[in-house]
């Protein structure tokens, strides 16, 4: 990792909606060193504003609460975002889905910044079959987050091969272009946010080269355990008309 004598980091959090990128951003933001900005991208502008206001104040006259999603964001990143003595951190980020991401073309600025020194990308990747499933049915229930110690009781979904095919194909190319535009980066899977999140959260902070203070990461499934392929209505006929490269994304034991 290229960074200054006096340590000072940038650094971007990303991947596929529904692949625990919140879990990751209220881990990293219990260490007093870190500052991680969640929704700053979100496509809702009531969701985006209350984060913006969060992050900037709302009578931010350069970084306005209601700025469109659009590519002079990339200069609100980089100098409102990335300012290291606003936030009173020595590592500041943001979080970013890979929808909001290919929105904006952020590819060439993760490049761009990972040249200028001082920047690195951590990455969480689950299957794009587990995370579309999950998606569609956060958004039929409404229900985007478990509070409680108890899953919500949920109703399996109807999965359009079509539009499935659509995300996946989506998620593969830009993954590509995230993992091609910046070589300092951390790979976390979400597999391991589930069974080894201990191991998670130390590769995490020797990553970012700062001391760990018992920081956990809390997985708390909004459908509990039930398997991915168990919450697909049409899971045997799906497996069936699916390209056969995709197959293997429907192994039961890569459907996490």
């Amino acid at each position: 990792m290229k960074i200054a004598k006096q340590y000072r980091l940038n650094f971007v959090l990303t991947g596929q909606q529904r692949s625990g990128l919140s879990i990751v951003s209220r881990a990293l933001n219990t260490h007093t060193k870190v500052a991680c900005h969640e929704n700053l991208l979100h496509h809702d502008l009531a969701i985006r504003r209350l984060n913006h206001v969060a992050c900037f104040g709302d009578d931010n006259a350069e970084w306005p609460p209601d700025k469109e999603l659009d590519f002079s964001c990339v200069a609100m990143l980089r100098h409102g975002v990335f300012d290291l003595e606003r936030f009173g951190a020595s590592i500041v980020g943001f979080e970013t889905t890979y929808d909001q991401v290919a929105h904006l073309q952020l590819y060439e600025s993760f490049e761009e910044w990972w040249r200028e020194g001082s920047f690195c990308l951590i990455h969480i990747d689950r299957n794009p079959v587990s995370c579309f499933v999950s998606l569609q049915q956060a958004k039929s229930g409404c229900r985007w987050k478990n509070y409680s110690n108890e899953p919500y009781d949920n109703e399996p979904i109807y999965v359009d091969k079509d539009e499935l095919l659509v995300f996946v194909r989506a998620h593969f190319n830009t993954r590509y272009k995230i993992v091609s535009s910046c070589e300092d980066r951390l790979m976390l899977y979400y597999r391991d946010l589930i069974f080894h999140n201990d191991i998670v959260v130390r590769r995490l902070f020797e990553f970012l080269q700062i001391p760990l203070f018992g920081t956990e990461l809390i997985m708390k499934s909004v459908y509990g355990d039930v398997p991915i392929k168990d919450r697909i209505l049409n899971f045997s006929t799906l497996i069936k008309s699916i390209p056969r490269e995709l197959e293997p994304l429907f192994d039961e034991s890569e459907l996490f």
